[in-house]
């Protein structure tokens, strides 16, 4: 998706769904492909798929990786539910962001 596009797909967003958990973390990983643009689509992915309670726990991957991983490999059933919603949101995020 260009930035055309991701500029419509927020337009259409409530204003408090530009600035998020996830696209906050999203900017502050440091990481170099996570461009404001990036990170905006991703957050926005977020509203669209993710709970507010998701968007926390989500954004906490982005400092703590290991958190991610220990997550999708717990036996605990909430934590197995969560990864389902999670699965979701990342393929979301991929089908809008590219």
């Amino acid at each position: 998706m260009g930035l055309f596009g991701i500029g419509l797909m927020l337009s259409v967003l409530p204003s408090d769904a530009r600035a998020n958990a996830v696209a906050d973390a999203c900017r502050q990983a440091g990481r170099d492909a996570a461009t404001p643009e990036l990170c905006a689509c991703i957050g926005a992915a977020a509203e669209l798929s993710l709970s507010a309670l998701d968007q926390e726990r989500a954004a906490g991957f982005f400092s703590d990786p290991h958190s991610a991983q220990e997550t999708r490999q717990s036996n605990r059933r909430r934590d197995e539910v969560f990864w389902e919603r999670y699965r979701d949101f990342i393929q979301t995020a991929e089908d809008i962001c590219g």
